[in-house]
């Protein structure tokens, strides 16, 4: 089973479980908002991280984290999302 999430302003860190889509909400207008993701589990479940808008994330519109905890940390510039 795929679970999809769009974040907004009230999460901070999220923690999965089994196979998900984070979608990030738009950069614009949330200078500095930061977001850390984390996968929990091992096996063969993926946790994708897409953005809105066509914007993105290092430049790619969608990043892929395999692996039991593995985390990426992003925060917004006004315009993308930046991998920190």
């Amino acid at each position: 089973m795929s679970i999809s999430t769009v974040l907004d302003a009230s999460y901070y860190v999220v923690e999965t479980t089994g196979t998900i889509t984070i979608t990030l909400p738009t950069a614009v207008g949330i200078n500095g908002k930061v977001y850390t993701i984390k996968k929990m589990d091992a096996g063969g479940t993926t946790l994708t991280v897409n953005t809105t808008s066509s914007q993105t994330i290092d430049g790619s519109t969608s990043i892929t984290v395999r692996g039991q905890y593995n985390s990426m940390m992003v925060v917004s510039d006004n315009s993308k999302w930046v991998i920190i």
